[in-house]
């Protein structure tokens, strides 16, 4: 055997499927490995010798160099099959963790060896399905032009959702508004003591007042502003997770909503997306979770109009805030909804596996997730989630497909920017935070589906809670099947009732629907939460609610769209439900309406602050 001073892969150079990956490896190694094939042809062709490469390692057999890549090094050692691709890797330092895994990690060693032996007894297959998955070569992908957009896409998002709450925060959270934040840290700090700041971590425990809530929030929308013109990513993207982490602590029931943890989740990985690319994995990770889950407990809940497939007959009708478009496609035929049901089902429970797929792949399901939320997005009023869900399915896509699509200039410019690196310890600590977020991510799936979750790993994922960067996810788990609405009303001699109503929740049966997403009216929203709970004092917050109106409280006032008693406060105030439903085409085209309603009862009796 010759004396090898290079590291030296050989491979089966007839192999069309391996020259392809060989290309690949190639880019990565640069300079320190050397490649030839066994056979002498091409060796003849390009090198300088004329030796066949398999007559120089007499002691293997040339069947062997057909069966298997080899791996030789200065130091004697020789490696084959996946030890030996994962060491050629690891010459790249930012690939170096699959051969970590390969050494450390029970199991992993086994299940790439197995996969090995199959890929290379069946490498015409497999050459075809990269072909068609991957394209004709393989290339180490970039996102640097990606990860720009995503971080200011996130940006956008961030700056919405803060602006959204902000114009309404001091009627639902502020001195005087339905749920007084003081009141409600002082009854945290009764029942925690000392672990308050960290039940409830909110920078609101500096000052409950208005003036420190505008505070705070202008300081997020200022820090979204200088993440969308790339000033101190880093740290802006710190600022804005604190943020609104503070405003989701104290908002108590008004930032209870799915899409506020998904964005505290997203930011947090951001952060450390900002300081190692292969979190992009486990923001990929995080969006399989939101849409796999999504799916799997609409079938796991029981609920049986998804396993009849007649969910979307009820779904634009009975959504909290319908669009203008939702009237029209709930006046679809049903065959149209049901086979509506079986692709969403698809699209969530199947095609959210091809997150983790190869590339063309990654591609395709992108597409879906964005049609998706697309559709979505026009026929209901759901914050930014949709807007936050395309944000993350961006990241399937590369800088290659990306640069398709952009000129030339805007690429080059992002490129040339500055980009901080990131010390070997710096990515040590965010690798170790990056694994213990996938292992408490992927048991909290695990007791999401079998509904339990043993008491070490509660006690683990109760610990991070808090900070809601490990959340559940599953949208639309049970469909609503009726429509109740609450009608506020005031008077000041119980004989005439006058309405009150909301900017954009049905009230008048000929009022138009809205198109209000990005922004969310929270009380419009927790009053058809209300609507489920039966009567009020199923929902407690109504209550004070009630109690804001008959009081008059300004900053609760001007979440309504009218005040029917400007001149001073109703004497009583009271609630009613209706049963709402779309009109059918005929009905709207003889009433104009687009509801129609029928009386079901009293959700809160008579009520007044003065005693009978």
């Amino acid at each position: 055997m010759i004396s090898i001073q290079k590291n030296l892969l050989v491979y089966d150079g007839e192999c069309t499927f391996c020259k392809m990956w060989v290309n690949y490896l190639r880019i990565l190694t640069k300079e320190r490995v050397e490649y030839r094939p066994f056979q002498s042809f091409e060796w003849l062709k390009n090198g300088p010798k004329g030796n066949e490469v398999a007559k120089e390692f007499p002691d293997i057999p040339q069947k062997e160099f057909a069966r298997t890549v080899r791996l030789f090094t200065p130091d004697g050692g020789e490696y084959s099959g996946a030890e030996a691709i994962f060491r050629v890797l690891a010459f790249n330092k930012e690939r170096r963790i699959g051969l970590w895994l390969y050494k450390h990690i029970p199991g992993f060693k086994f299940f790439s060896e197995l996969g090995y032996r199959f890929v290379a007894s069946h490498r015409r297959l497999v050459h075809l399905f990269s072909r068609v998955c991957i394209g004709k070569q393989i290339v180490p992908l970039s996102y640097t032009v990606l990860k720009w957009f995503f971080f200011r896409l996130l940006a956008v998002v961030y700056f919405l959702a803060i602006l959204s709450f902000m114009v309404q925060m001091i009627g639902l959270i502020g001195p005087e508004g339905i749920l007084p934040l003081g009141q409600f840290f002082d009854a945290v700090s009764q029942q925690v003591g000392s672990q308050s700041l960290w039940i409830v971590p909110s920078l609101f425990w500096i000052s409950t007042s208005s003036t420190f809530l505008y505070l705070v929030a202008f300081v997020g929308l200022i820090s979204s502003l200088l993440l969308f013109f790339r000033v101190r990513e880093r740290t802006n993207l710190v600022i804005l997770f604190a943020v609104y982490l503070s405003f989701v602590s104290a908002g108590q029931i008004f930032m209870s909503y799915q899409w506020d943890v998904f964005l505290l989740e997203v930011g947090f990985l951001a952060i450390l997306f900002s300081l190692w690319q292969p979190i992009i994995w486990l923001l990929r990770f995080l969006l399989f979770k939101v849409i796999f889950l999504s799916g799997l407990m609409k079938l796991l809940s029981g609920d049986p109009t998804w396993r009849d497939l007649s969910a979307l007959t009820y779904h634009y009708m009975t959504q909290p805030l319908p669009t203008p478009l939702a009237w029209y496609v709930h006046n679809l035929p049903a065959w149209i909804h049901e086979f509506s049901v079986v692709l969403v089902l698809i699209s969530q429970i199947i095609i959210a596996f091809f997150i983790f797929a190869p590339r063309r792949l990654r591609h395709f399901t992108a597409c879906t997730i964005i049609g998706v939320e697309v559709l979505i997005l026009l026929t209901g009023n759901y914050s930014f989630f949709n807007i936050l869900t395309i944000t993350l399915a961006l990241l399937l896509f590369d800088d290659q497909l990306v640069k398709r699509f952009i000129p030339a200039w805007i690429s080059d410019r992002i490129a040339k920017g500055k980009q901080l690196s990131v010390p070997r310890f710096g990515r040590i600590v965010v690798g170790t935070i990056a694994a213990m977020l996938v292992f408490v991510s992927i048991f909290q799936m695990f007791g999401r589906i079998t509904g339990s979750l043993p008491q070490p790993l509660r006690s683990i994922s109760g610990a991070v809670q808090p900070l809601h960067i490990v959340n559940n996810y599953g949208l639309f788990a049970v469909m609503t099947t009726s429509r109740h609405e609450i009608i506020i009303e005031g008077s000041y001699d119980k004989e005439i009732w006058i309405p009150y109503e909301f900017k954009y929740k049905p009230g008048k049966v000929h009022r138009s629907l809205p198109l209000v997403a990005p922004h969310q009216p929270r009380l419009d929203w927790q009053m058809w939460f209300a609507s489920l709970r039966g009567n009020y004092q199923n929902a407690p917050w109504t209550s004070n609610f009630a109690l804001r109106l008959l009081e008059g409280s300004p900053s609760v006032v001007n979440l309504l769209e009218t005040n029917p008693f400007p001149d001073k406060p109703p004497t009583f105030i009271r609630a009613l439900v209706y049963n709402y439903e779309f009109t059918t085409k005929e009905e709207r085209e003889v009433s104009g309406n687009i509801w129609k309603r029928e009386f079901l009862g009293l959700y809160l009796p008579p009520a007044s602050l003065r005693v009978e």
